[in-house]
């Protein structure tokens, strides 16, 4: 199970965010939160917040309490919106300043299929110890699935809705529609 958490407009240059994304790829959760815990780039705080609110959309949106299996898929630094100012130089010139700034997708991802994930129903019921159950869905029967196969598959050109001239129309429309080389 894939869990995402974005994190955009950060003004700090892509390229100085991909250094510290680069480290923590494919580390465990924990190991990556040391590291940028103690990283001396402006760049890791702001990751550090992104890969505790992953774990915390683990918790809240998936109901996965052990948070321990979870490593960095990956990490993803997009460029954002530019910024452009103006820098005053010689013979009244000016020279554009650009302010870069960044969209960071993180995806964590759990090492084992040991957790299973939980519904709300479920540990609801748990803290009120009610034991209310959801009836089963129904399923369908097999004489119906077996109807479904034995019915003949149509092809994209049904001989009923067109014509001869209308299928070699639209063939010769679709061929001729190519780009040239």
């Amino acid at each position: 199970m894939i869990i995402k958490a974005r994190l955009n407009h950060l003004q700090i240059s892509p390229r100085k965010v991909r250094i510290v994304a680069k480290m923590i790829k494919n580390m465990n959760t924990k190991k990556a939160e040391q590291q940028l815990l103690y990283m001396n780039k402006k760049s890791a705080q702001p990751l550090l917040k992104l890969l505790k609110s992953a774990l915390a959309n683990a918790q809240h949106n998936f109901n996965i309490q052990e948070t321990s299996d979870f490593y960095v898929k990956n990490v993803r630094v997009d460029q954002g919106a530019t910024l452009k100012r103006w820098r005053p130089r010689a013979f009244g010139r000016a020279y554009t300043v650009r302010k870069r700034s960044s969209r960071i997708l993180l995806e964590i991802e759990i090492k084992d299929d040991k957790i299973i994930k939980k519904s709300k129903e479920e540990i609801s019921q748990k803290k009120t110890g009610s034991a209310t159950t959801k009836p089963s869905p129904l399923k369908k029967n097999d004489d119906e699935k077996t109807a479904k196969e034995k019915e003949p598959k149509t092809s994209f050109f049904n001989k009923d809705s067109f014509s001869k001239k209308e299928r070699l129309k639209n063939t010769k429309r679709r061929f001729f529609q190519r780009k040239s080389f």
